[in-house]
């Protein structure tokens, strides 16, 4: 009897040992396997069309996905190379285009004999009646005017509410900004602004591309802007690679060119960085204000 109760206590034991070490497993794959990125734009110079992508792979590309824009937006995710559902621009105008079109309303045609003649020396009484006629006209560019209106006023309506929502969103940004001005130059949080600008020091080191390439001209209707331009980029010049091309021009004002950005992020520097502010007194403090900010 001992034995059989050692031997489940074993099983049992050996059970939780597995689902640990499995969780273990997950954990470390998500925390130390890196994340990949590659993103590439493009514009040709004799062409208006404007082409992005954006793909995201995560072990051993188990797990991607893909963001394109050609004219429209498209998105795609695929789980060991199996794509999943999800709604797309394209998908929809396809339904649309198949909705058969309603018959068109014939019953003036079919009404009508075939053999139909108008008797001009045949008396109409309904003719006589002018007053009816110019009635009925009247009433029908009465009611192709209210539906005008109609259409005027939902206009204006939605042009004024777009108006509201964007107004208090820009109230909102404008307080918050104040807020966090105020916040950065305190004394008393200048401890924290260290710690944060550190840190993100530390994890713009760590997840910064790998590889840039590309070829990009530009150029400005006024020489000043492109000059001030060329002053901005000779700034961070010893940080872009090299195989990042610059081509200003003071006399074609057009923008076209190539990009290609690859890089990784490990998830463990992110969640590093997010602990070490976590876990800080004077930046818990400014995230207390913040709460009692955002309530008021």
């Amino acid at each position: 009897m001992l034995a059989v109760f050692l031997t489940i206590l074993k099983i049992i034991g050996i059970t939780v040992l597995c689902i640990i070490a499995f969780v273990l497993l997950v954990v470390a794959l998500v925390l130390f396997v890196p994340v990949r990125y590659k993103v590439s734009a493009d514009r040709s110079k004799d062409a208006d069309d404007f082409t992005a992508d954006v793909n995201v792979s995560f072990l051993l590309h188990i797990l991607s996905a893909t963001v394109r824009y050609d004219k429209e937006l498209y998105t795609s995710v695929r789980v060991f190379g199996i794509k999943l559902k999800i709604g797309n621009k394209a998908k929809k105008e396809e339904k649309t285009e198949n909705v058969e079109e309603p018959p068109a309303n014939n019953e003036t045609d079919a009404a009508r004999p075939e053999d139909y003649t108008i008797d001009w020396n045949e008396e109409d009484t309904t003719v006589k009646d002018d007053t009816t006629v110019k009635d009925d006209d009247f009433s029908d560019n009465d009611t192709k005017d209210d539906e005008l209106f109609e259409k005027i006023e939902r206009i204006i309506e939605s042009f004024v509410s777009k108006f509201e929502s964007l107004s208090e969103k820009y109230d909102r940004i404008k307080k918050d900004l104040r807020f966090w001005d105020r916040m950065i130059n305190d004394s008393k949080n200048q401890n924290a602004v260290n710690v944060i600008k550190k840190q993100l020091i530390v994890l713009l080191r760590l997840i910064r591309p790998r590889r840039v390439k590309g070829f990009i001209h530009f150029g400005f209707e006024d020489p000043a802007t492109c000059g001030k331009v060329l002053m901005y980029l000779s700034m961070i010049y010893p940080v872009l690679p090299r195989k990042l091309v610059f081509d200003p021009s003071f006399n074609d004002t057009d923008i076209y060119g190539n990009i290609v950005i690859k890089g990784r992020i490990f998830l463990i520097v992110i969640a590093l960085c997010l602990i070490k502010l976590y876990f800080n007194k004077d930046v818990k403090r400014m995230i207390r204000l913040y709460k009692k900010h955002k309530n008021k």
